[in-house]
């Protein structure tokens, strides 16, 4: 693993003990991923490992096609998410995926989730919205996603 890709790693093992801290993650649910757009790699945390037990040397570091370039645990379920959206925008260097219960209602239902703090309305300018319900973990749900 190259300095940069461990940066990464490193980063990414931070942020999930924070969002596992906040119940943002329950058990070993959602994954973070961070990409290099200089070397073409994506850093992600691997499937169903818990955050706080995880080290940059659990993160998985993958190509573009999702070919594993360093790391031995299983990838992420949502890799495919994860890498649709970063082939289609380069724009996007790093996602965090969490499964936070109850805005996986408002999903399940088919529901926008209204604004409830003024920064939300700011930053959305209303309801949030959600897209359809369908399996995820597919390039389809990737680019269901960037609608």
């Amino acid at each position: 693993m190259t300095d940069g890709m461990r940066a990464l790693a490193e980063e990414l093992v931070t942020y999930g003990g924070r969002i596992a801290g906040l119940d943002l993650a329950p058990n070993t649910q959602g994954n973070l991923s961070a990409r290099d757009p200089v070397l073409g790699l994506v850093a992600i945390t691997p499937h169903d490992y818990s955050y706080e037990a995880m080290t940059a040397d659990d993160v998985m570091i993958l190509d573009l096609d999702g070919n594993v370039v360093s790391g031995w645990r299983a990838t992420s379920h949502e890799t495919p998410v994860h890498l649709t959206v970063y082939r289609e925008r380069p724009d996007v260097h790093a996602i965090v995926h969490t499964e936070p219960t109850y805005i996986n209602v408002f999903g399940v239902l088919g529901r926008p989730i209204p604004p409830v703090v003024v920064s939300q309305l700011l930053a959305v300018g209303g309801d949030a919205p959600v897209m359809p319900f369908m399996p995820s973990g597919s390039e389809a749900f990737g680019r269901e996603m960037l609608r």
